[in-house]
């Protein structure tokens, strides 16, 4: 369900290597800007 719901919300098709990419590409972004905790 959860994948699906991914598909959902973005419009990429997880079985993509491009999206996967993208993917893991924001995911890796996001918890290097991410603020530290004080």
């Amino acid at each position: 369900y959860r994948i699906q719901r991914i598909e959902q919300i973005t419009g990429r098709a997880v079985a993509e290597t491009a999206a996967i990419a993208e993917f893991w590409l924001a995911l890796r972004a996001r918890d290097l800007l991410a603020l530290p905790h004080p």
